[in-house]
């Protein structure tokens, strides 16, 4: 049914039964609050006898209506011989504002979509109306003195600006419901709606405080004790500081010297509601009472203390409902084109990571204690006992005396002999200098082949250690542990990272959107680095925005690149969520060319992108050529690969890979020349162990990377270096294994062949640069080489 083209009738019977076709209880509540204001405003004395804010209210309510009519109309009792003037004028404008926002066609109004949807214009107008109606009547039927003039003035006067300032609260469909949501507005008034919105709720409590000045109950001002719970509403629903402003705009109805307690009755509450209710409450009070008492005494003390606590304690259940302010959830409404897979399920909050990040973590410390274990252990088992010198060193001994002469005097029970050996194998256990002065002067004086004998005891302690520390596998069980532990602890640490809410950029982009004029139940912005933000809810309310502006918005508060909001629906909640995306792409193209032996090529060159969008490449170098160089060099590129595509650290990886190639069990080792560049920042870095000069071309410059260090598994721990910086669009990265390359004093003709412009065709350039190795170096070597150009952001690369 169109309703803009059905009559009048029509209109109102569409009106009720839509109003009460999913009437609850939460309309009921709002009619309930909308009913009390509305019979507090009728009475509430503006200046000089004036009643305009009962008026004020009527003319501009939208949804809630019929509640305010019916308000203002029993609180005419108050008036007295007044109220059948004011029973007309409520009446007429009732109907008034029926007549005008009737969703029938005229020529003469702008059609409205609902009755009470009139535009702010209309129900302004009518106000100013209404009000110069209320001060006619007084001027023609009213007793003829001066104070009548003033009595109008005020009418015309404080009626429209009070429906100004009632304006922007009852422009949001949801009226007085939305006090105690997470919404706070949904006005048509663009970036200054959360502000007008909640100065037209100010503006709503002063009225009310106004309006019950004089009543009292037991002794406890009414105006005093609202105040005071409008005071803590503002601390909790809008944060700190409007919280204080409330309570000082608030105090001024009671004079100056109030003004000190609500200010720290608003302030206190507001710092303290995250931190539970009965402190906010209990401190805030307190704080204000203590001021009282110093300043104003008993007197003063005894007058609002009792207000100020009984506010406290009685508005309890009411507090408990209302949002707060200082951390909004959400901000997002749809936007006008989104599309809402029902199908997919919706994204879900981080939860429970805490437990997950624990366990990762005593894994982690187990494999640590195994880690010192096993080095304690080695520790002792590096170097042989005495009686595995002794051993080895008297059968060397003996095979050496064998054609001696004087064997059996010399090997006797306790002969010259087995006291040098004895002598000398307990210096070797010792750690001792392994020379003749270790051995007893009568056998150096006796025996003719003193120094041969101390050669062939000196080379059987030298096996009986090697042969230990190469049979001796504990060390490398306790620096593999200690790698693993390493691996545990980067994993709950990226995984803590990732499910980390930021939130002072959740704040950030609540108070940004909420400016545009939207708003949900649910938001939060994860992560770091890697961006994940999310929100959702059943009531989003706020203004349509274009997926494009939600994007911007979020990108500007979170600094990172977004991806479009992806949206899910599950029964009545929506959930929205966007992420960090790419700000740049890579390009690859490699070539390889062994030696000129014809054997297979000792290097590996490789090039991919993990799930945390890292783009790796990397080139490994076997120390010579053949099969060995190719099986370590291989070795080193598959594990680079496993490892940095499942996330681990680079540095982890690479103490690892340099354990796994000192493991191996043979002399091969490998160079390894590692770019890791960061397509969501633009960050970069060079991770060099023996390797080859690398090169970045930006332009028409040419910048040479390189470093002086040992290739993996020469040494005991990881000999690298790494250099950082930053790459942009258009920028190409060579890679380039010492076969190209040594150094570029021997190979000038690669300057100059980097120097020109590369062109699109990297891989015509990795075929040209091997080509004109192949050519000029003089010795033949495996050639391997890696172009990087760096591009916008695409899918895929690899």
């Amino acid at each position: 049914m169109d309703v803009k083209k059905s009559g009048f009738k029509e209109s109102l019977r569409e009106l009720l039964a839509r109003r009460f076709a999913s009437y609850g209880k939460e309309d009921a509540l709002a009619d309930i609050v909308a009913f009390c204001f509305a019979f507090l405003f009728s009475g509430a004395h503006g200046l000089y006898g004036a009643f305009p804010f009962g008026i004020a209210l009527l003319a501009v309510v939208r949804r809630h209506a019929v509640a305010v009519l019916l308000g203002v109309l029993l609180g005419m009792v108050r008036l007295g011989s007044v109220a059948p003037a004011y029973l007309a004028i409520y009446a007429l404008l009732f109907a008034a504002r029926m007549l005008f926002s009737a969703p029938i066609r005229r020529r003469f109004l702008p059609c409205s979509e609902a009755f009470f949807s009139e535009l702010p214009q209309i129900r302004l107008t009518l106000c100013i109306l209404f009000c110069f109606g209320a001060a006619a009547y007084e001027i023609f039927y009213g007793a003829a003195a001066f104070y009548v003039f003033f009595f109008c003035l005020a009418m015309i006067l404080l009626g429209p600006v009070a429906a100004l300032c009632f304006l922007p609260f009852c422009e949001c469909a949801d009226g007085f419901s939305l006090l105690f949501s997470p919404v706070t507005e949904k006005t048509r008034y663009g970036r200054a709606s959360p502000l007008l919105w909640q100065g037209s709720v100010l503006a709503l409590s002063l009225v009310t405080v106004r309006a019950l000045a004089g009543f009292a109950l037991f002794g406890i001002s009414a105006d005093i004790f609202f105040a005071a719970f409008f005071t803590l509403f503002f601390s909790k629903r809008f944060g700190t500081i409007k919280g204080a402003a409330a309570g000082a705009a608030l105090s001024l109805l009671f004079g100056w010297t109030a003004l000190p307690a609500f200010l720290l009755l608003g302030a206190v509450s507001g710092l303290l509601w995250r931190f539970g209710g009965i402190y906010a409450m209990t401190l805030s009070v307190a704080a204000a009472g203590v001021y009282c008492g110093y300043v104003g005494g008993l007197s003063t003390f005894v007058s609002l203390m009792p207000e100020l606590a009984l506010s406290a304690l009685l508005a309890w259940p009411i507090y408990t409902r209302i949002a707060l302010g200082y951390a909004p959830k959400a901000a997002v409404r749809l936007p006008a084109a989104a599309a809402l897979p029902k199908s997919e399920p919706p994204p879900r909050l981080p939860s429970g990571t805490g437990e997950e990040d624990a366990r990762l973590l005593r894994i982690s410390s187990a494999f640590g204690r195994l880690s010192r274990t096993f080095a304690q252990v080695s520790d002792k088992m590096r170097d042989p006992s005495l009686e595995e010198y002794c051993d080895a060193c008297t059968a060397a001994a003996r095979r050496h005396c064998a054609g001696c002469a004087e064997q059996r005097s010399c090997w006797s029970e306790g002969g010259t002999a087995q006291r040098g050996v004895r002598a000398f194998c307990e210096g070797s256990h010792r750690g001792g200098a392994l020379d003749g002065g270790c051995l007893p002067p009568e056998l150096t004086c006796h025996c003719q082949s003193v120094d041969k004998l101390l050669t062939v005891l000196t080379q059987a302690a030298s096996g009986v250690r090697e042969k230990h520390h190469r049979g001796n596998r504990t060390g490398y069980l306790a620096t593999d542990y200690a790698m693993v532990s390493r691996l545990f602890e980067e994993a709950a640490k990226h995984q803590r990272t990732r499910a980390s809410e930021d939130v002072k950029c959740t704040l950030a982009l609540s108070a940004a959107l909420r400016e545009l004029g939207v708003q949900t139940e649910t938001l939060a912005v994860y992560g770091d680095r890697n961006r994940r933000i999310v929100a959702g809810g059943k009531n989003w309310q706020g203004k349509s925005l274009s997926a494009d502006t939600l994007r911007k918005t979020a990108e500007s508060i979170c600094g990172t690149a977004l991806t479009d909001p992806e949206f899910y629906i599950d029964g009545s909640s929506v959930t929205m969520e966007m992420k960090s995306r790419t700000r740049l792409g890579a390009e690859v193209a490699m070539a390889s060319m062994p030696s000129d032996s014809g054997e297979v090529s000792g290097d590996q060159a490789g090039a991919f992108q993990n799930e945390e969008e890292y783009f790796y490449a990397y080139i490994s170098d076997g120390m010579g050529s053949g099969r060995d160089a190719a099986v370590t060099s291989g070795l080193c590129g598959e594990f680079l690969r496993e490892m940095l595509e499942s996330g681990c650290g680079k540095t982890t990886t690479l103490k690892m890979l340099n354990q796994m190639v000192r493991s191996k069990g043979s002399e091969c080792f490998a160079t390894v020349d590692l770019l890791e560049v960061d397509l969501l920042t633009g960050k970069a870095c060079f991770i060099k162990s023996g390797a080859a000069s690398s090169y970045v071309k930006r332009g028409d410059n040419l910048f040479r990377i390189r470093a002086g260090t040992s290739p993996v598994g020469i040494l005991p721990s990881l000999d690298a270096e790494r250099i950082d910086f930053e790459v942009k669009v258009g920028d190409t990265v060579i890679l380039m294994s010492d076969g190209v390359s040594a150094s570029p004093e021997e190979t000038p003709w690669l300057l100059d062949l980097l120097g020109e412009p590369l062109g699109d065709d990297l891989a015509a350039v990795a075929d040209r640069v091997l080509t004109e190795a192949r050519q000029k170096n003089s010795a033949s070597d495996d050639m391997s080489v890696c172009l990087v150009r760096i591009t916008p952001p695409k899918k895929r690369q690899i």
